[in-house]
């Protein structure tokens, strides 16, 4: 059964280096929390939620699926309902900055329609 719920992490500048690795790979072909822990950001639990988290975001967005997953070509579109948003006390304190993607243009990170791009290796 397809999971009809999970968590939308609002990441931080100290993200950026995992752009390709989140956003460039499926996590069909790739063990994503893997690749995080071995740059450094290994995957925690946290009360009140049964997945594991990427730490450092600035908050974390429970949600909900409602209806179906929409196919729209190379995305899929699903509309979801916001159940709660968690701010890490860590991060409420901290002076951290949303990851924005005019930060990850300017570091060749994705490119001008927005896809992530692969490192040089």
């Amino acid at each position: 059964m397809t999971r009809r719920s999970g968590v939308l992490q609002v990441l931080s500048e100290q993200h950026a280096e995992l752009t390709h690795l989140l956003g460039g790979q499926s996590g069909f072909n790739f063990d994503k929390a893997e690749g995080c822990r071995a740059r450094g950001f290994e995957w925690c639990s946290e009360s009140g939620f049964e997945e594991k988290l990427l730490p450092g975001c600035l908050a974390y967005l429970k949600l909900s699926l409602q209806g179906e997953v929409i196919d729209a070509g190379d995305h899929d579109v699903a509309i979801c309902k916001l159940d709660g948003i968690y701010y890490p006390k860590s991060q409420t304190e901290s002076n951290s900055d949303l990851l924005l993607t005019d930060l990850l243009r300017d570091r060749g990170l994705i490119s001008a329609a927005g896809r992530a791009i692969e490192p040089a290796r």
